[in-house]
């Protein structure tokens, strides 16, 4: 999988309420000074927020070159460094930055475990990194190729043992984000019914948004609706079993 050339497709994803309210929950476990380094910053979300509110002095990197234009348009912010970089080979000195942070990108990557350790490496203070957690991968079969498209690229699925299963140069914290249990549940009933009725009113093949194939990159655009619905559920089942939605995984050096 060219991770570049998949998320050059993908294009734009745009921020979203529930956005703010992570970003405010993972701030709070940042130092208050110092470089940061954002890893598969994508359209600059995350840099913005801290931008407006520290002072950290901060850079960005991502794989796609599309998302980084897009990062550069949202920032507005010439003293913040973006290039474009691949998580499994970062281009710096060790303990270069002293904290890094990967919010959301690790699910995306199939060697994980590598570029988790490079985030480590480059790191000299604190890695802060999220992911859904326990998610259900849920993807199409393309019908191209035949591979395994996942819907928002997802092709990981994360619990405390995956961190606890390796070996990891840092000691290892974590802290579960939950978004208000009334906004959730809401969003998630949204989700089935809307998505749901839509698909049934227009047909699976119509309107739909597409789900990226990783081997051949088209766009696969069948049953996007059904894939939200099962999520939807999905989601409602972690709220009831008081899951978090996302795991924040906290390395100090």
């Amino acid at each position: 999988m060219d991770c570049g050339k998949y998320y050059n497709q993908v294009g734009e994803f745009g921020l979203k309420p529930e956005d703010l309210e992570r970003f405010r929950q993972t701030s709070r476990h940042l130092l208050d000074s110092g470089s940061l380094l954002d890893i598969g910053c994508g359209e600059g979300y995350w840099l913005k927020f801290l931008s407006e509110t520290t002072d950290l002095q901060l850079s960005g990197s991502d794989v796609s070159q599309i998302r980084l234009n897009l990062s550069r348009k949202n920032l507005n912010n010439e003293n913040i460094s973006l290039s474009v970089d691949d998580i499994t080979e970062l281009p710096y000195e060790n303990k270069e930055f002293d904290q890094i942070t990967a919010l959301e990108v690790i699910e995306h990557i199939p060697e994980w475990q590598k570029g988790l350790a490079e985030l480590v490496r480059v790191a000299s203070k604190r890695v802060v990194i999220t992911v859904p957690y326990n998610q259900e991968l849920i993807y199409e079969i393309c019908p191209d190729c035949g591979g395994k498209a996942y819907v928002d690229g997802h092709i990981n699925s994360f619990t405390k043992k995956d961190f606890q299963n390796i070996i990891i140069n840092g000691k290892v914290s974590f802290k579960g984000l939950k978004y208000p249990l009334n906004y959730y549940t809401k969003k998630a009933l949204k989700e089935i019914i809307v998505k749901t009725k839509k698909e049934a009113e227009i047909g699976n093949e119509e309107d739909c948004t597409p789900i990226i194939c990783p081997d051949c990159y088209k766009d696969i655009p069948s049953t996007r609706y059904a894939k939200f619905s099962k999520r939807a559920l999905s989601r409602l089942s972690k709220i009831i079993k008081h899951y978090p939605e996302f795991l924040l995984v906290q390395i100090d050096k």
